[in-house]
């Protein structure tokens, strides 16, 4: 009888210990339907504080950070710190970060041209934690592009003109562009000896080649490609250099 009773409590501990886990996605990062809002008006049993963080604010906003803040709980007797929650608010997975028993924290790392979620909970020993403010949402700003363009193409002589070029490069993925979409820049040079001259063009963003015109017999050029965003120009693709020389003659010799 004593050895079926251990048994059972020890069945009932793995029960509440796997109830207290939360719920993680297949990235590893936490569900929202772990959290308790202050709008819930549920009661917490845990043991930990049920006041809850009121005026709940954010400032500083960069296109990757924003600093949030809060007032504090007046009980802090129970509390060993405080947890800032945030999501995007297209997802239901969260992250967070731990504090101390302050009334800031910097949120950082997050995404340009990007809308979060943000809620703050009172943090007690054990891992047990508060109910969690209502939240609030803050948008980052707009980011220069964090991809570059790749260039896969230079052909001269294009179109039988030796005088024209053309350039061609691979688009960069939407969700790297961190704002809104305005144009390719195509930067031309002419690094030739004792000549310098630079021209640039503006491409539409769902454009993904050039022509180049213009061009000086036995000059030479250097292209770089870069896409822009309302948050600046982002960085180089690789650099191409060609020469524009004269056409071969047909070989026309008979054997």
């Amino acid at each position: 009888m004593i050895y079926i009773r251990k048994m059972m409590l020890l069945v009932i501990v793995l029960m509440v210990c796997q109830a207290a886990l939360p719920t993680v996605d297949s990235n590893g990062n936490f569900d929202i339907s772990d959290i308790i809002f202050a709008s819930d008006i549920q009661t917490m049993d845990n043991g930990c504080t049920t006041d809850f963080l009121r005026n709940v604010t954010s400032s500083e906003i960069t296109s990757n950070s924003a600093n949030i803040r809060w007032n504090r709980i007046q009980n802090e007797t129970s509390l060993i710190g405080y947890q800032i929650l945030f999501w995007e608010i297209t997802t239901t997975s969260y992250y967070n970060i731990t504090v101390g028993l302050v009334s800031n924290a910097v949120l950082v790392n997050l995404t340009a041209f990007t809308s979060y979620y943000v809620s703050v909970r009172g943090v007690c020993e054990e891992e047990r934690y508060g109910v969690a403010s209502d939240r609030i949402d803050i948008s980052t700003r707009s980011g220069a592009p964090s991809q570059a363009p790749v260039i896969t193409k230079n052909v001269t002589h294009y179109l039988n003109q030796v005088s024209c070029a053309l350039l061609e490069w691979l688009p960069i993925p939407d969700d790297v562009w961190n704002g809104v979409r305005l144009n390719y820049i195509v930067i031309v040079a002419d690094v030739t000896p004792d000549f310098s001259r630079q021209v640039e063009y503006e491409v539409d963003y769902n454009v993904t080649s050039l022509e180049v015109t213009r061009l000086e017999l036995d000059h030479t050029y250097l292209a770089a490609v870069y896409a822009q965003s309302s948050g600046g120009l982002g960085p180089s693709s690789n650099l191409v250099i060609f020469t524009v020389e004269e056409p071969l003659e047909p070989n026309t010799s008979s054997e």
